[in-house]
């Protein structure tokens, strides 16, 4: 059963990204008048590391990350309701420091909604002001190693103080508030000294508390956590030079089904378009 769910998956895969050869037109043109990407335009970018939990996936996950958190049509004021991104760039020891956000053998990409059906709503729930007061979720299908497909889930840890607000919006992209099960390591900063996001997220690496969990939910039938994101520190490194990939997978999770089989021809296409415009 496990074989013919992958067929269909491969399927579906080229089916979308054979539409989203047709919609790229589209993205080409935009990111080259815009000399940017259409959506997700301005990102802040982190580094960090993933501690295993699973002891097989988990462990061939693990290791220094790069993430890139960002606004898909807003600004980093976080003012506007908005759907916020996250893409997680698996790195190798040896890159752990590099200054390139090109190195990287395996990308996730997630968001702060569930479903394209529920997006609208989704994005009305996601808390803005906060990117880590959010549920991301990978939407489509992702095939593991030995488990098959699965969505992948970016949730806040139980046992991280949340830095920014005691009231959470409620709804698939909002995560609730959580008392911290252990001793902090630093107080938060109150609320009314936090701005931007950027600043929220400034505070909550500087305390420590900047840490999501990495979880499969197994085709609804199992959810199994995978490994523990830690955010070391945010980076200024040059944004525009990290361009996601359907195909760097490199760690053996590989995008399967429609919607990320569009993702695999519209996001080359973008980039394009980008790239003759020296960005």
């Amino acid at each position: 059963m496990r074989a013919l769910g992958a067929i269909s998956l491969g399927v579906r895969f080229v089916m979308g990204a054979t539409l989203g050869t047709a919609l790229g037109v589209v993205f080409f043109f935009v990111a080259l008048a815009r000399a940017a990407r259409p959506i997700h335009a301005e990102g802040v970018l982190c580094t960090g590391e993933l501690l295993p939990r699973d002891p097989e996936l988990g462990a061939r996950l693990a290791g220094p990350v790069l993430v890139r958190f960002s606004g898909a049509f807003a600004d980093q004021r976080g003012q506007k309701a908005d759907v916020l991104g996250l893409l997680l760039r698996l790195r190798q020891r040896e890159h752990a420091d590099s200054v390139d956000p090109r190195q990287g053998d395996q990308d996730l990409l997630l968001g702060s909604f569930e479903s394209f059906l529920t997006a609208a709503r989704d994005r009305a729930a996601t808390d803005v002001a906060d990117y880590l007061a959010n549920h991301y979720s990978t939407v489509a299908p992702w095939w593991l190693p030995g488990r098959g497909a699965a969505t992948l889930r970016l949730t806040r840890l139980p046992s991280v103080t949340d830095v920014s607000s005691d009231t959470r919006p409620s709804g698939p992209g909002a995560a609730p508030s959580v008392a911290a099960a252990e001793p902090a390591a630093a107080e938060p900063p109150p609320r009314s000294t936090l701005g931007s996001r950027i600043d929220r997220l400034d505070a909550a690496l500087a305390s420590d508390r900047a840490r999501l969990l990495l979880v499969a939910d197994l085709d609804g039938t199992a959810r199994v956590e995978l490994a523990e994101l830690r955010l070391l520190a945010r980076v200024e490194l040059q944004d525009h030079t990290m361009q996601a990939s359907m195909f760097n997978c490199g760690r053996g999770v590989r995008p399967v089904g429609f919607r990320n089989g569009l993702r695999a021809t519209l996001y080359p296409m973008s980039q394009f378009g980008r790239l003759l415009r020296g960005r």
